[in-house]
């Protein structure tokens, strides 16, 4: 009997076992894992990486905005991260006359560096585990929402005393393990972040659409950063008087070169996983959410698509819009893929098997939770219902420009209600509505939204749509829809001039109800209001409820788990906090015959131009320093592009920089092979692979293409 309990357990666990799965956490020997990485290769100390009084690896590490990830590469707290974590941010600064999308940049000195309105960099300063003042005064017996109510007001209580303590860091508290462990983290925020120098998005994003999520690729995806703070060291807001960061540490750069097989480490803030998700949740995504996204993203994409071929100023205008649409299409579709290709939902149902059998054997566990799988799904399935419809209105109406640009409008409907408007208010309305104007092309959502509506009768729970919208017929839904964007001031023009010479008259401001009743005529303006109440009288109620349920269930769910897997590493699911992942760079078959190398080549670039493909336009000056002899200080011969390896990564890993065994950097974490879209759910270290540029590429690039020897000179570098 008992060589079947540990024959189950042994299956049970074995999922979990496989060294290069996991997003760890800093704590290192906290979670039995250091052991696992020094056997992989790993060759420096666990107070290397995480130290909270002495100078470490983490200090060198920062969250880039609330998405990615960076490193401070010199003592002048020089940053570098993905050029697509802040395209937008190039975007922003860009014009037809001053491309920088298009073109580069390059700052020659510290005046030249362009500041960064709205994008902070944090590093972290300390974790601390505040898992037994949280959960002191909760039992099981509590209810979901008791539960809520009762450790969000520890977590409250407990972050205002150490604001009171140093109120210049900044302070969160994130559950683990569906809420079994709670940790402090305190960082400084940083917001005077400046541009320093990145490549044209053509050989930044090489391979564009096409290559996303794909490998080889042969892509110079980085960007370097400056942090300023104020003479005292202090961060600060933008200031012309600031100086460069000095921080406790940075990273070296190895320039050495890797081969297949080597050790590597990454360091990041990577944002989300699900990786514990069941068989059923991972079939309701596989079924359901994943078409709906795929769908929905489809036809905003093409609409976007049509208008960015008119021209330049089209383009330019929603670049960082559509690419920033296309990312998750492509991942959800290469997602699909994976699950149904490597049996995930299957896999994880023998898991589920495995772990009821192992129930049967623990009688403490058995007779509290022996039907913890059926209740945790059953809560799923109350928590999906809402869930998939608030997902189908935050792709389609809730997230289109129209909508959010009624919700900078309402606030004077609402004013209106309550006699309160003035002329202060009616200008930021016509300052708004300007911008929109000037920024937006509302002739993209009048021919899509037709389409999004129509796809929504047939895909959203009626209960869910707007209450006079609900009440139509088909045809009289399209005949609303037809009249609204032909004469709502949130799609016409003109419509919002007239509206704006109206409310500007003496007769409409001193008598506020004439304002409401324009904007209650307005068919645009009633479906926001109608559309916001469904959203917050029925959908978000639902929602949070729902969650609550799910979130309590899921924290009973993985206390068994843990328990049954006690002798086995376990890694939490990423949640935006600093982790490490480590691995080996590797190259891997896909399919029958076909073995994808490991690292990329100049030759690959070369072949890819030959192709003569829009996505893969040819840079001359490119072409010409990778064939020239003279390639500068840090390739001889061949010049090394990218590489792949068996690190976990996920959304948020982007810009993570790839340390060998000694903690130096080697290369910057900016993409997954398609394979490994599914690594959210379920990873396989056979298949999924992270893909990185190498450190030498980007200093090639550096210092021959932007001509920029003086930034090189900032770094400090690796010899054993």
């Amino acid at each position: 009997m008992k060589c079947k309990i540990y024959i189950v357990l042994f299956i049970l666990c074995s999922h979990y076992s496989i060294a290069h799965e996991g997003m760890w956490l800093p704590l290192l020997q906290e979670q039995n894992i250091f052991p696992i990485m020094q056997q992989a290769g790993c060759k420096l100390s666990e107070h290397d990486i995480y130290d909270a009084h002495n100078a470490s690896l983490k200090d060198a590490i920062v969250q880039v905005g609330s998405d990615c990830s960076g490193g401070i590469i010199s003592n002048n707290g020089l940053v570098i991260t993905n050029h697509h974590c802040v395209e937008s941010f190039i975007h922003k600064q860009s014009s037809v006359a001053q491309n920088y999308l298009q073109e580069g940049f390059w700052a020659k000195d510290h005046t030249q560096e362009i500041p960064v309105s709205g994008l902070y960099v944090s590093v972290l300063q300390r974790i601390i585990d505040v898992s037994n003042d949280v959960l002191s005064d909760v039992s099981d017996t509590v209810s979901a929402q008791e539960f809520y109510m009762r450790t969000q007001a520890k977590i409250d209580s407990i972050i205002a005393v150490y604001t009171l303590h140093d109120s210049t860091l900044h302070y969160s508290i994130e559950s683990l393990y569906g809420g079994n462990q709670y940790l402090l983290f305190s960082s400084r925020r940083f917001s005077d972040v400046r541009l320093v120098g990145f490549m044209p998005a053509n050989i930044a994003s090489f391979g564009a659409d096409l290559d996303n999520w794909m490998w080889p690729r042969h892509a110079a995806d980085f960007a370097l950063l400056r942090i300023y703070v104020d003479t005292l060291q202090n961060a600060a807001d933008f200031s012309e008087h600031n100086v460069p960061y000095i921080p406790r540490t940075c990273l070296s750069i190895d320039t050495s070169g890797i081969q297949e097989g080597d050790f590597t480490m990454l360091m990041g803030y990577p944002a989300q996983t699900n990786n514990y998700a069941t068989s059923y949740e991972t079939s309701r995504i596989f079924s359901d959410l994943n078409p709906l996204q795929i769908e929905l993203r489809k036809r905003k994409l093409a609409a976007i698509h049509e208008y960015m071929q008119l021209g330049e100023i089209q383009s330019l205008q929603y670049y960082s819009t559509y690419y920033s649409l296309l990312n998750y299409y492509v991942k959800w579709q290469a997602e699909q893929e994976g699950i149904q290709r490597y049996k995930v939902i299957e896999r994880k149902k023998t898991f589920e098997n495995n772990m009821q059998e192992w129930i049967k054997t623990q009688q403490d566990i058995s007779e509290n939770h022996s039907n913890i799988l059926a209740l945790y799904d059953s809560a799923y399935a109350q928590y999906f219902t809402s869930y998939i419809a608030l997902v189908t209105y935050a792709e389609s109406v809730w997230k289109m420009d129209f909508f959010m640009f009624a919700e900078k409008v309402l606030p004077l409907y609402y004013a209106a209600l309550k006699n309160t408007v003035d002329t202060h208010r009616v200008e930021r309305i016509r300052k708004v509505a300007a911008d929109y104007y000037v920024n937006i092309a509302p002739h993209i959502e009048q021919k899509l939204l037709p389409d999004i509506m129509s796809y929504l009768d047939s895909n959203l729970n009626v209960a869910y749509m707007p209450e006079m919208y609900r009440s139509f017929s088909i045809s009289e839904r399209n005949d609303y829809i037809q009249s609204m964007i032909h004469e709502s001031i949130l799609f016409q023009k003109n419509a919002m001039d007239i509206f704006l010479k109206k409310i500007h008259k003496k007769r409409y401001q001193s008598r506020p109800q004439n304002i409401v009743k324009i904007m209650e005529q307005d068919k645009g303006i009633q479906f926001v209001i109608q559309t916001r109440a469904v959203l917050s009288e029925i959908l978000f109620p639902q929602y949070y409820n729902a969650l609550l349920e799910l979130e309590y269930c899921t924290k009973k769910y993985m206390s068994v788990m843990r328990t049954c897997t006690n002798q086995t590493p376990m890694s939490p699911d990423a949640n935006g906090t600093l982790r490490v992942s480590f691995g080996n760079i590797l190259g891997y078959s896909n399919a029958d015959a076909i073995y994808y190398a490991p690292q990329t080549t100049s030759y690959g670039l070369q072949q890819k131009w030959n192709l003569q493909h829009i996505a893969y336009p040819k840079d001359e000056i490119l072409d010409s320093l990778c064939n020239q002899h003279n390639k500068g200080s840090f390739f001889s011969d061949t010049v090394y592009v990218n590489f792949i390896g068996t690190n976990h990564t996920t959304g948020g890993s982007s810009g993570s920089p790839v340390l060998n065994a000694y903690g130096s950097m080697i290369g910057l974490n900016f993409d997954r092979s398609s394979e490994s879209a599914m690594s959210d759910l379920y990873y396989d270290a056979a298949i999924c692979r992270n893909i990185m540029v190498d450190i030498r590429y980007v200093l090639f690039c550096i210092q021959m293409y932007g001509k920029s020897p003086h930034l090189i000179q900032e770094m400090s570098f690796f010899t054993k």
